[in-house]
């Protein structure tokens, strides 16, 4: 399945003019094809840093709220810091 192709989009895109012809990799010679290892590594180091990202949340989150208790220290709240009046929330509705 492709994707969706926009008439002379490449072209006009590139060379501002329905006219640009776009020389494709595959149709360059070896030597005029530009190295990719550099722009490769990177994506990889990216994607790992990522996922470290990702472990290390996973890893340090604070444990699910149970039996009244909240899942963050009290220090670590907006009410230890001067924000919300202790036992209230942001956004209240009248019943």
């Amino acid at each position: 399945m492709g994707g969706l192709e926009i008439p002379y989009g490449l072209s006009l895109l590139v060379g501002f003019s329905p006219s640009t012809v776009i020389e494709g990799l595959n149709q360059a010679p070896p030597a005029r094809r530009p190295p990719v290892t550099g722009t490769h590594l990177a994506f990889d180091l990216m994607v790992l840093g990522g996922l470290f990202l990702i472990g290390l949340e996973v890893w340090l989150r604070p444990p699910p709220i149970r039996a009244g208790r909240g899942a963050w220290p009290t220090s670590w709240s907006l009410s230890g810091t001067g924000g919300w009046p202790q036992g209230s929330r942001p956004c209240t509705t009248s019943a």
